[in-house]
């Protein structure tokens, strides 16, 4: 039995539909849904959190990423419990693998989601229940239209308005792992993982350059770069835990970017 807090996001929908298809029973839970008391929770999905307007929701992302999390550890019963975190913890230190200390800057804004991240991270890890882990997640590619993703972004773009325009260098990068192999790999944690916690990500980074070519192999458009955008490079992220334990091996995630535009197209001529 799973239980899935933000089943209504994009990981959590996506979870959602794996465990069905898979016959697993699976409780959905919204965030207006609340938390269920006097039962065993099962196999926790912990997915409720904010991204890209963190800077404007400062009181929300407290209570998404560490706030609820403490609620839901102190006074429920499950079999596991996964907190799902983000590599974006790892910006600005020298190394990206599980076992690396990490460092933040409270005086800088760009900070505070890393930071809450990393107390939701700290109040499961301070745990003694070796069933509660935490998973930093990559950039996940799938058809995420509705929180705005990277990807996801360029592709309204590039349909909407026949071009593209960047704030960061082409030579930019970062990691990206598809949503598929992305669920995959949160049910074998949550189910088996012996270590507390994962980075769940292809482990290569793929640059802007590399992105908006996989795009044009499905839509025309052009490029707009704005001369003064910055470089900006991501640590490679480490995945030798992950790909140990569960012999994951993950495919290239643009495979998938043929099926998101057919989706997108679909849901916008609704």
């Amino acid at each position: 039995m799973f239980t899935i807090f933000g089943a209504g996001g994009f990981i959590g929908s996506h979870f959602t539909r794996y465990l069905s298809q898979a016959g697993e029973p699976c409780r959905p839970l919204l965030r207006q849904d609340g938390i269920p008391v006097d039962v065993n929770l099962g196999h926790v999905i912990y997915s409720v959190g904010l991204t890209g307007d963190f800077r404007h929701r400062f009181a929300e992302a407290l209570e998404a990423h560490v706030n609820l999390v403490a609620r839901i550890l102190s006074g429920c019963r499950f079999e596991s419990f996964l907190y799902l975190s983000s590599t974006r913890v790892y910006m600005g230190n020298p190394s990206a693998v599980e076992t690396a200390p990490l460092m933040a800057d409270p005086a800088d804004p760009d900070h505070f989601y890393s930071i809450t991240k990393l107390m939701g991270e700290s109040l499961c890890l301070a745990n003694p229940n070796a069933r509660v882990r935490v998973a930093r997640l990559s950039n996940i590619v799938g058809a995420d239209f509705e929180q705005g993703n990277f990807i996801t972004s360029l592709i309204y773009q590039a349909l909407s308005q026949g071009r593209i325009e960047m704030n960061s260098s082409l030579d930019s990068e970062k990691d990206y792992l598809g949503i598929q192999d992305a669920v995959k790999v949160l049910h074998d944690i949550a189910c088996k993982g012996k270590c507390r916690i994962y980075n769940v990500a292809s482990g290569n980074n793929v640059t802007h350059r590399e992105v908006l070519a996989a795009i044009k192999q499905n839509i025309d458009f052009d490029v707009i770069v704005n001369p003064r955008a910055p470089r900006t490079v991501f640590k490679t992220i480490n995945i030798e835990r992950m790909k140990s334990e569960f012999d994951c091996r993950p495919k290239p995630p643009f495979k998938e970017l043929p099926e998101i535009i057919k989706t997108y197209k679909q849901e916008h001529r609704k």
